[in-house]
Formats: structure tokens, sequence, C-alpha cells
């Protein structure tokens, strides 16, 4: 039957078969027999609509995540996108005093974009730099878990900010097991939304989909390579589809 023969399309192109399932079910029967690979992203976007976050980014954003993830290309990102629009500048906050080269690249990024970057040695310098930035605030964080002393003393400084935004920032390539480590790891900064980052690198991101669709974790960003600014973009959910039928989701300038 056609059903069947969307659904096997579907999981040939890395989709699990229950979401398969889902988005074929959720088309009108009489578009399946002669439906295009767009109304398929389609149907399967309406699908992920409340994995994307409505509201991805806010005034005070905190970056979480363990070193190597992304998190400092992320906000030079997010930062030079900003700029390039003509919209308001964000301040950066280097808030990891044990990576000499991340506050480093930081401030450089924040030079090249110029916007304005504070390194933040102690969490009450880092919650003196929010508090006294009329701009919107990005934060880059210890890679190290909230387990060590230090670094759940920034945490939990920059997590009692108003309104603070905190993105566990997660590499396409992760696995459900290693997402539920890496949550579990993460707690106690109480992250609220994830970027999936590196999805470049990531042969199906499927995997790690199907553990946030599962605990109802919204994703604010998609990380698609190293180019700074061009590589990244907020996760609407037609993106988010596009990614997960290997398709290069375009950025929009």
């Amino acid at each position: 039957p056609v059903t069947d023969g969307l659904v096997a399309r579907l999981i040939a192109t890395g989709l699990d078969r229950d979401l398969a399932e889902q988005v074929v079910s959720a088309m009108p029967a009489r578009t399946r027999r002669d439906v295009t690979q767009g109304q398929l992203r389609d149907a399967l976007a309406d699908c992920l609509t409340p994995l994307a976050c409505a509201q991805p980014l806010g005034a005070v954003n905190m970056f979480v995540g363990p070193p190597g993830v992304g998190k400092t290309t992320t906000i030079a990102k997010v930062a030079a996108q900003a700029r390039a629009r003509g919209e308001r500048r964000f301040r950066l906050v280097a808030a990891d005093g044990y990576r000499v080269g991340a506050v480093e690249q930081l401030c450089m990024y924040a030079d090249i974009i110029g916007s304005p970057c504070v390194v933040a040695r102690t969490p009450k310098e880092a919650v003196a730099a929010v508090e006294a930035s009329a701009l919107p605030t990005l934060i880059d964080t210890p890679g190290l878990s909230p387990a060590n002393e230090e670094a759940a003393a920034f945490f939990a400084a920059l997590g009692a900010i108003p309104d603070v935004r905190t993105h566990l920032v997660v590499p396409g390539t992760t696995s459900p097991r290693d997402f539920e480590r890496l949550w579990e790891r993460f707690a106690a900064a109480t992250p609220d939304r994830v970027v999936m980052s590196k999805v470049d690198e990531a042969e199906s991101v499927m995997p790690l989909v199907r553990v946030l669709r599962e605990r109802e974790i919204p994703v604010s960003l998609i990380g698609l390579g190293q180019q700074v600014p061009e590589d990244l973009v907020t996760a609407a959910p037609e993106l988010i589809a596009a990614c997960l039928l290997g398709q290069v989701p375009m950025v929009h300038a």
C-alpha cells in the first residue's frame, strides 16, 4: 500500500519507524500517492513543531556543556549574525577562568565583531558583568561539570539571574545514552534548551532527536559547521526536519 511505501521511504532517509508512521498518518490520505520530497519535509516539520523553541534567545543566555562541544563558537556566531543584520550588539561574558585559550578566543571574536567582551574570573564578577550590561548577553561558562565546586558556584550564581536562558550545547553525533549522561552531568546548571552543534559531523541526528522528543527538551539553535558566522541557524521545525532528512538547511541572513 501507499502508506507502507511512504513509511519505508522515510525510514530509508534515517527516521525512526514511529516518527515515520506519525508523519504519514498526519498527511491527508488523498495526498499520499504523489507526495513530493518537499511535502514530506513539511509534514515532518509539523510533527517536530514542539521541538523548536518559540523564543530561542533572551536577554541573558548562558551556554553550558563539556569542553569541545562548540560553546564559544556558537556564541561568536550568534553575536556576529546579529551584527551583520544590524541588530543590537550582544555583550559577551567569558566566565571561564579555567581555559585561557577559550577566554582569548572569545575576546578575539568579540574584537572582530565589535562587541564588548568581559572576562569574569569569579561568580561575583560574572553576575556583575551581566547586571551592568544594557545589552543582551551571551555567557561562555566553564567546561567543568557542576560537580566541580568552583564550576558549581558559577552555575548557581548565573542561574539565579532572572529570566536567564540556559542552553546545553550537544554535538549532533551524541547518542541517547551519552545525552542522558550529559544532561544528568549538567542538571545542576538547570538547562532548559539544547543547541545541536556539529550537525555536519553526524551521519544522522535521529538518535539525538529521539531522546529530545521523549524528554520534551526544545532545541534553540543548530550548528552546521565551524564557519563564523555562517554555520548557525535558529531551530525552526523545517530546519530540524531538513537535518533529519540529510539535507543541509539554508542559512537565512
